[in-house]
């Protein structure tokens, strides 16, 4: 049975259980979620999914706890209890870093920046970039997140934006290029750009042109898709026909907190639909009422999606 086979209501009674065990050292509950075990085979199986989902004590739904008032069952309740703890705090610590970029934003933040050839950058929330000028190119790295760039015309040294699966060059233009689940996506609001992948295939865009890149290469989108990927420069989110991973991903960048999709099933569905930036919340509450989903929340760090 696959892990997509679970029932939603199982699979939300196992996270929040894994929330209980996480913070409680309690032997009545300890055997209440015994006896939840215990009468139903798929309860341990969802509660493996749980375990996943937080990344650590995978083998822990594989057995019922020891409730045993002995020395050895306390000591496996407070391993158990504190290998819980290291990994909240774990999962904490990885939201909450910030690593040291030429330039960042926050959750939530956007900013301008101007770089030393004058070129402009406006970063989205939770936007990381590494600038490389040097005198026969300007090359930025686009980290995390999405930025639209202004970029001064200099003949003499070409512009590129390097987002992992593909690149852009240009001499001088305005356009936008984000980091999605699965590759990157570029927009075109004025001049022309050359969007590329590591394997060498191109592709040509202009004004108003948009452009994907993925696995399977470099693909151009529907004339709208630039107007909407430039939405969010004007406090909208606009998509059309967008896989739900990368909308959730644009909401978490403005969202304090980790959304988890549960399955693969939910990574792809298409979602079209306007939101307002400047409310994550309610633009997550409507997607998971527009697609008939469920939503568990464990305290301020993590939503689940199911």
């Amino acid at each position: 049975m696959s892990y997509d086979d679970i029932d939603d209501h199982c699979f939300e009674e196992a996270v929040r259980w894994h929330a209980r065990l996480r913070g409680e050292d309690d032997s009545a509950l300890y055997r209440e979620y015994a006896d939840w075990l215990a009468t139903d085979w798929r309860h341990g199986k969802a509660m493996e999914e749980a375990e996943a989902l937080f990344g650590a004590l995978k083998t822990i739904a594989s057995a019922t706890p020891q409730i045993a008032a002995t020395r050895r069952g306390r000591a496996r309740r407070m391993r158990f209890a504190a290998a819980a703890a290291v990994v909240l705090v774990a999962g904490i610590a990885v939201i909450a870093q910030r690593s040291h970029h030429d330039a960042q934003t926050r959750v939530g933040e956007t900013r301008l920046v101007t770089l030393a050839d004058g070129t402009s950058v406006t970063l989205g929330p939770d936007t990381a970039i590494d600038v490389d000028l040097r005198p026969h190119e300007r090359r930025i790295t686009l980290v995390k997140g999405e930025a639209l760039f202004h970029v001064s015309h200099d003949a003499a040294r070409p512009f590129l934006v390097d987002a992992g699966a593909g690149h852009t060059r240009v001499l001088g233009t305005v356009f936008d290029v984000e980091r999605t689940t699965g590759g990157v996506r570029v927009g075109v609001l004025e001049g022309r750009v050359a969007v590329g992948d590591s394997r060498g295939e191109a592709l040509q865009l202009v004004a108003d042109e948009a452009a994907a890149i993925d696995a399977t290469g470099v693909h151009a989108l529907a004339r709208n898709e630039a107007a909407a990927q430039l939405a969010w420069t004007k406090g909208q989110w606009v998509f059309y026909r967008r896989p739900l991973a990368d909308v959730v991903a644009r909401i978490g960048r403005s969202r304090h907190g980790v959304i988890l999709l549960r399955g693969r099933a939910l990574q792809a569905p298409p979602v079209s639909g306007a939101f307002d930036a400047q409310a994550p919340d309610a633009a997550l509450d409507s997607l998971v009422s527009a697609l008939n989903l469920g939503r568990v929340d464990l305290g301020p760090w993590l939503t689940v999606v199911y």
